[in-house]
């Protein structure tokens, strides 16, 4: 089942000093994304990497439709249903607390695929404490919000989950907690990450960003494709040493 489908994606990031740039230089500098082609189907685990800034998260927010590409267009399939764990925790109210998040502060009880949980209960199976239950998510530490943004998440009906660098601030417990809720887990999975371990444990393809706007797709985790890398760049380095030679 086609769980989504972009064509001919481009993107550019806005740049303010631009007078001094001819058209090739303007283009090359402010490109993140160009002519991507992309089909994800129902089940898939894929994994986003490349280095800081080069443009992985505004791909994401392009492919939910947050953001708007420059050119190209992005088509979900029927009942597409996303949950976004964003690096940035926008969706967390800061000045309430775990509790109050979940329930809206009138109930004890949450409803979790279609059945009431206490959510003492549940909140315990993402690591809290009672004490940490009733607390600003101001006080709370990284990781902790962290794991309530998971909580959160996972109490929505979704079927697309979206974690956007969702390995920062977290213990190995937790770490280890969310690679067993990404295995259970029955909808379409895409993480952005540079987590090597985690990547590897948790998806089955990989988007790498090469630069200049290049994302490509690899099969396997992100060690399968590094060592893919690897055996390309000594081959072409070897044509060009015999190209030298003769």
């Amino acid at each position: 089942q086609l769980v989504l489908e972009a064509k001919e994606l481009n993107a550019i990031v806005p740049t303010d000093n631009t007078s001094n740039m001819n058209s090739r230089e303007l283009a090359s500098n402010r490109r993140l994304i160009n002519r991507l082609n992309l089909l994800i189907r129902r089940g898939d685990r894929i994994g986003i990497i490349g280095p800081n800034g080069i443009g992985k998260s505004t791909l994401v927010r392009i492919l939910l439709k947050l953001e708007q590409a420059d050119k190209g267009r992005v088509k979900h399939g029927f009942g597409f249903k996303p949950a976004y764990f964003d690096q940035k925790r926008e969706s967390l109210d800061r000045d309430k607390s775990p509790w109050v998040i979940l329930t809206g502060g009138g109930s004890d009880t949450i409803e979790i695929d279609g059945k009431p949980r206490h959510v003492v209960r549940y909140l315990r199976d993402f690591l809290f404490d009672e004490t940490k239950m009733t607390q600003r998510v101001a006080t709370l530490s990284g990781g902790e919000q962290n794991r309530l943004l998971l909580a959160k998440l996972f109490a929505q009906p979704h079927n697309f989950l979206v974690l956007d660098e969702p390995t920062n601030d977290l213990d190995l417990e937790t770490l280890e907690l969310l690679q067993e809720v990404i295995a259970d887990y029955d909808g379409t999975v895409l993480i952005v990450s540079h987590d090597r371990d985690f990547l590897d444990r948790t998806v089955t393809k990989i988007l790498a960003f090469e630069g200049n706007g290049k994302v490509t797709a690899h099969a396997g985790g992100y060690s399968d494709y590094l060592e893919r890398r690897k055996l390309a760049i000594a081959r072409k380095s070897l044509v060009n040493t015999n190209q030298k030679q003769k």
